[in-house]
């Protein structure tokens, strides 16, 4: 049996069940179920006619990616500089 078709099956048992309920909480409910089943058997029909499969991407490495490779290894100014940085930074973000 299709998942579709097994989907339809249980639309029409909750559907039943909904018909021989006394309270309409429990009713509405069984019935939004049932619907919710047909939706569900429909959409997996339609899918099933579809030649599309999806494959994950392999994971990219960083070797691959051209922008990783120019920054590898290089370091702009001396070390002075760099902490001078840092402390206007600090300095910026604090408001001094």
């Amino acid at each position: 049996m299709s998942p579709w078709d097994e989907y339809r099956v249980k639309a029409a048992e909750l559907s039943a069940r909904a018909a021989c309920e006394n309270d309409s909480a429990l009713k509405a409910e069984l019935e939004n179920l049932a619907r919710s089943y047909l939706r569900l058997a429909l959409q997996a029909e339609q899918n099933s006619r579809l030649d599309q499969t999806y494959e994950t991407p392999p994971p990219k490495k960083e070797d691959d990616d051209p922008a990783a490779r120019r920054c590898v290894g290089r370091r702009r100014g001396s070390s002075a500089q760099r902490a001078d940085i840092g402390r206007q930074v600090t300095c910026f973000a604090v408001g001094w």
